[in-house]
């Protein structure tokens, strides 16, 4: 379909930004002018879903291509699950493909012994120190402007090498904090919410820039979503964690292909379809493990690009909690399985 054959990937993860705060879904608020920018010149997912509410969940389903509850995990670990090696994952799945692989996270989550580093030559989660706080709920500090820094360093270490890059912004997270040069929308904790996101679009552009100044930008493969959303007191739910409706789950799904026309997707898609996505760009086979489908065909206008697919999300391992949900084109089914079996 006219994709370079040596592209690189660079995947870049957002914690807690919704769909419908980036202005090229029809945000008011300019918050995103660097991801407009790419969704202008690639593939926007109007559609886009995790299948959880929260970090430990949705980036593991990303990671192995999985669903959360079918993910394998090692239970071992205290507190939150770590994954088992015995997953296959994105990291794993470039380096087989001979990519120079690397990872930047920010967030004390991402520590090694949960093995999310799997396949990574270069897993760098030093600026974990910037968010202090003893309730994951609610952390102080602010990481994307050192994130992008360390993106940077890695593009020119590696820019006469294939590689593919993953870097974890976490600033939209709780606690909402203010940033001295970015524009304020306000003091309401919406506006300061706003006002985190636009911070960190201006440092994906740095990451962005860095590529083009170092020649890279014409065969670099770019995908850009959210781990998961934030509520804001829709049905009276605020933050994330425990509930699948779309302020927390319905999230930004861009993605750039040099040698892919612009283009709007409408059917429906989730985190488990980046995984065979991105084995399908890059030349690698499926395997079993992939419970996702490669949207390589809407991206390149071979395939529907307004079917009305289901995509399946759960909330697992949350105490007395349990719900499932089915999300289409048109409507959103939740079960509240534990509690009230509605």
């Amino acid at each position: 379909v006219g994709v370079p054959r040596d592209a690189n990937v660079v995947l870049i993860t957002i914690d807690t930004v919704r769909a419908d705060h980036v202005h090229a879904y029809g945000y008011a608020r300019t918050t995103t002018p660097a991801l407009d920018a790419v969704a202008a010149d690639g593939t926007l997912f109007a559609n886009a879903w995790a299948h959880a509410p929260s970090t430990r969940y949705s980036i593991p389903a990303l990671l192995t291509g999985r669903h959360p509850s079918q993910v394998l995990w090692d239970t071992t670990h205290p507190f939150w699950p770590g994954i088992d090696l015995e997953n296959d994952t994105l990291g794993e799945l470039a380096k087989r493909q001979g990519f120079a692989t690397g990872a930047i996270l920010n967030y004390h989550y991402f520590v090694t012994s949960r093995r999310m580093n799997q396949g990574f030559d270069e897993y760098d989660n030093t600026n974990a120190r910037l968010h202090q706080g003893s309730d994951p709920a609610s952390t102080r500090g602010s990481s994307s402007r050192e994130q992008a820094d360390l993106a940077i360093r890695f593009v020119t270490r590696h820019a006469a090498e294939r590689f593919f890059l993953w870097v974890h912004f976490y600033d939209p997270h709780y606690q909402y904090e203010t940033h001295p040069g970015t524009p304020s929308f306000g003091i309401t904790p919406l506006d300061r919410y706003d006002h985190e996101i636009l911070f960190t679009d201006q440092q994906i552009a740095r990451v962005f820039d860095s590529l083009r100044g170092a020649g890279l930008w014409h065969k670099t493969i770019v995908v850009v979503t959210g781990d998961h959303g934030e509520g804001f007191g829709e049905h009276g739910i605020t933050f994330h964690g425990y509930h699948l409706y779309a302020a927390q789950t319905k999230v930004p799904l861009i993605v750039r292909v040099p040698g892919l026309a612009p283009r709007r997707v409408t059917t429906p898609i989730s985190h488990v379809d980046i995984f065979p996505t991105l084995a399908n760009l890059i030349g690698a086979p499926p395997t079993p493990d992939m419970m996702g489908r490669s949207f390589v065909g809407e991206m390149s206008g071979q395939a529907d690009a307004n079917r009305d697919d289901p995509v399946f999300q759960e909330v697992i391992y949350e105490g007395p909690t349990e719900r499932r949900a089915l999300a289409t084109r048109c409507w959103h089914l939740i079960y509240n399985m534990v509690p009230d079996n509605t």
